[in-house]
């Protein structure tokens, strides 16, 4: 049996991959979906931990998506109604990242999903709702819930073993910077910190044939940040 820990840079997938080699639990691989739209101090974070893990002679793996998300977005729908047409941000939106299984699942899957191999995935205790309407099969583990450890002490451990991402200090989601399930202040510190990422998502917003959220548009957000609104 083979065990891969899936980790993403988050608190969560953070303190699985410290809590599973603290508590010398059989791991063989650390793998890291790299959605190329990660920001700077994400790849910092990662680095941080790539060099931590292989110094317990344990592999650290990265694996990335077969599309950019330049040409994914500039790309064209394959089937559907919409087929030919040119996708643009996702519309959906909600709890689910829409593009989460082209990005991460899609290319982890190609590690995870072999015969042999138990993948430890970090859904913390205080989210096990995520695991229970997710119907993952026996080939997945989940330390972090089995073991009761929720947000609070999630940031204990990746605080007191200094592996705190420094991207919490700005961004309440340490995903894809251009996301469009970024709240008000997340999208705030993006104008204000990253004026190069700003300045391009809003030719993304222009370039999508729908926009980058229907409920807003960026030169309206930026006449608010400009105001301290």
């Amino acid at each position: 049996m083979k065990y891969i820990a899936s980790f993403s840079g988050g608190h969560d997938s953070t303190a699985l991959v410290l809590f599973l080699i603290k508590n010398k639990m059989p791991l063989d691989c650390v793998c890291f979906a790299d959605t190329t739209l990660e920001f700077p101090l994400m790849y910092d974070h990662v680095k941080k931990v790539k060099n931590f893990v292989e110094n317990q002679s344990i592999i650290f793996e990265t694996v990335y998506p077969k599309q950019t998300f330049e040409q994914w977005f500039y790309g064209d729908f394959t089937k559907g109604e919409k087929k030919g047409k040119m996708r643009g941000f996702p519309l959906q939106y909600g709890k689910h990242c829409h593009l989460r299984g082209h990005f991460k699942w899609s290319p982890l899957s190609k590690i995870t999903h072999r015969k042999g191999v138990i993948c430890y995935l970090g859904i913390n205790y205080d989210e096990k709702w995520r695991k229970d309407e997710s119907n993952y099969d026996d080939t997945y583990s989940f330390p972090l819930i089995d073991n009761k450890l929720g947000k609070k002490e999630i940031l204990q451990i990746v605080t007191q073993e200094g592996f705190f991402n420094p991207l919490y200090k700005y961004f309440k989601r340490t995903g894809c910077w251009c996301c469009p399930q970024q709240n008000i202040d997340s999208l705030r510190n993006l104008y204000k910190l990253f004026p190069d990422k700003w300045a391009y998502l809003k030719k993304l917003e222009k370039d999508s044939p729908h926009g980058f959220r229907s409920d807003f548009k960026l030169k309206d957000l930026e006449e608010r940040f400009k105001n301290n609104k």
